[in-house]
Formats: C-alpha cells, sequence, structure tokens
C-alpha cells in the first residue's frame, strides 16, 4: 500500500463496515493541508472512506490511492473451488504448483465454496483424492456458517430443501416437516418436487424465514452447465413476496469470516473465482480484491452484460505467480 493518497470529496452519512489501515501522510486537495494520522472505514477498487484523526478533526471523507501495483497490496487469498481449483472430478491443471508457490512466499489462504450438495467432510475427502490436503479449518463453506447463524439466532427447527446428507454439517439443527421456524434452502438437486418446493412456499406464507445457503444461478456439471439453487430461490421470492436472507457468497458477512481466520484486513486479501457475481462482486462488495479467472463457469458475454467489473482477470488460478512476479519488474 502507499503512504500518500489523495482526498477528493467529503461527507457520509452511514459507515456500515469497518478495517483499519495506517497510513504515515495524507495529500488533501481541499483544503490544501497535510494530514498525518488517518484510518479507512471502508474501501473498494481504489476509492476509500476515511476518518481523519489528526492534527485536524476534519470528519470523514472520502479518497483515491495513488496508483501503484495492485499485486503490492494483497497480503492473502480467498480462493474458490468449483471451476477455479477443481473441475469435476480433476484439478484445474497448475493448482498444485500454485499452492505450493503461494506457500513458499507467505502468502496465506483459505477456501471458500458455496457447495451445497455435500457435506464439508466429503468436500475435504475430494480434495485429498486428488492431491490436496486441506485441514477442516481452511474451508469455509456455506451449511457450516449457516449452522451457526441459526443456532445464534435460535432457529432450530428448519424445513430442509436440501440434500440429507448435509445434516452433518448442522448439528444441533432439526430437520422437520411440520411447524418449522426456517425454510433452508440450498443444492436439493434431483430431490427436489413440486409437493416440497410448494410445502416450502406454504411455510413462508405461515411466517417462516427464510434461509438461503447459496443463490448461484448455475454451475458447470460433467455434461456442462446446469441450473442453480438461485432460481429455486427466486421462485420461492416471487410466489412468497418474502425475501431470503444469504448466508454463502456473495454475502459480506461470508468473506469477512474468512477473512478473520487470515487475521488481515479485508483490503489486503483477494478474492479469487470463476463466478462474477458471487466470487468477485462480493468480494468486492466485502472490501476486497475481485480476481475473476477464465475457467468454470467463466463466460466472455457475462463482462459485458454485469454490473461487476473485476480488479483482475488471468486465465486461470496458475496464472497467479506469474502474474504477482510482474509487479516486481513494474
Amino acid at each position: 500500500m502507499p503512504s500518500i493518497l489523495e482526498v477528493v470529496c467529503g461527507g457520509v452519512n452511514r459507515i456500515d463496515k469497518q478495517s483499519s489501515y495506517q497510513f504515515s501522510e495524507l495529500r488533501l486537495t481541499f483544503p490544501e493541508v497535510r494530514i498525518t494520522a488517518a484510518t479507512v472505514i471502508y474501501g473498494r477498487g481504489g476509492t476509500f472512506l476515511w476518518v481523519i484523526e489528526k492534527p485536524l478533526n476534519l470528519g470523514a471523507v472520502y479518497a483515491t490511492l495513488l496508483p501503484m501495483a495492485i499485486q503490492k497490496s494483497i497480503q492473502g487469498l480467498l480462493i474458490d473451488l468449483d471451476g477455479t481449483v477443481v473441475n469435476g472430478e480433476e484439478l484445474i491443471p497448475g493448482v498444485a504448483a500454485t499452492l505450493e508457490w503461494l506457500q513458499s512466499q507467505g502468502i496465506p489462504y483459505r477456501f471458500v465454496t458455496n457447495t451445497t450438495s455435500k457435506p464439508r467432510k466429503a468436500i475435504l475427502e475430494k480434495l485429498a483424492r486428488l492431491g490436496l490436503a486441506v485441514p477442516a479449518e481452511e474451508l469455509f463453506s456455506a451449511p457450516v456458517i449457516a449452522r451457526d447463524y441459526l443456532l445464534n439466532h435460535g432457529l432450530t427447527r428448519c424445513y430442509p430443501l436440501i440434500k440429507r446428507s448435509l445434516q452433518e454439517d448442522l448439528e444441533g439443527i432439526s430437520l422437520v416437516e411440520t411447524s418449522p421456524q426456517a425454510v433452508l434452502i440450498g443444492d436439493i438437486g434431483d430431490e427436489l418436487s413440486y409437493a416440497k418446493l410448494n410445502m416450502a412456499f406454504r411455510f413462508l406464507l405461515e411466517g417462516s424465514a427464510f434461509i438461503a445457503l447459496a443463490r448461484n444461478r448455475y454451475f458447470r456439471g460433467n455434461d456442462g452447465l446446469c441450473l442453480d439453487v438461485g432460481s429455486i430461490v427466486a421462485a420461492l421470492e416471487y410466489a412468497s413476496g418474502c425475501k431470503a436472507l444469504l448466508i454463502g457468497k456473495p454475502a459480506g458477512e461470508f468473506f469477512q469470516m474468512a477473512a478473520r481466520s487470515l487475521n488481515l484486513a479485508q483490503g489486503n486479501i483477494a478474492v479469487i473465482g470463476d463466478d462474477l457475481e458471487a466470487d468477485v462482486g462480493g468480494g468486492q462488495e466485502a472490501g476486497s480484491i475481485g480476481i475473476l479467472v477464465r475457467t468454470g463457469k467463466f463466460l466472455p458475454e457475462q463482462l459485458k452484460n454485469s454490473r461487476v467489473t473485476p480488479d483482475v482477470i488471468l486465465d486461470s488460478f496458475a496464472s497467479l505467480p506469474k502474474w504477482f512476479d510482474s509487479a516486481q519488474k513494474s
């Protein structure tokens, strides 16, 4: 990160997210004074919200980072799995070598996944079969985070639109078909039926909370692109008039929990994945750098139609070392 920033405008009414960076000096365009201390409250895409503390009490201002190589600000990574690290039953070429390179450079990382078709244990076992030994605490999955949310909010009786195998990640949560406190929806796949969908709809009308583990539009299966859980969430929202609470990506709290495990500020973390909205957009909204890879579900036309603009686009996860090294030569 640079030590000098230029303030371009000021004034905010609300601050929702907080992380701290210390810079030795700020350069203000108005008024033209130099500030020796400031704290960033929220930042994304090069624009940061600052509270000026010393020596003048100027309140909250916006500041823009002076040009610098984005690689130099990255101290940790949040890495998507499906389509970024694995494709079906295979590792994407170069993944193992890239993870070894990150370790050699002292760059910590966590894996983040919206996979709700299988429990975390099964995901870890699959990675192990493919040659990646990942400790459980380094894999953040939507069901595991959902369990903590449900318990913390006393929602222990849930009607499940999920696969039954996922129940091992939901210890302490009863999956019921009568008088649920919440409807819990994830990747139910071929187990979905009209009867189950209609039952969920009726429970929502009766006042059950609506909890979505994910709302991805589609994923890449072994035989091509497939509808994901987002279409089911949207159908129930439309019919019931109830808005689902999203637990997984792109929810900001999902990325923030993973960032806290790295003990790094959100702005010093890059989120890398093949999903423009869930990975890149969600990471950026949480205050991180968003890196899109051209593997997995990536489609070029997404870039034309989406409101999300990646900070970086790479051919694949294996392109990371070369991209990082390019900053040293510039």
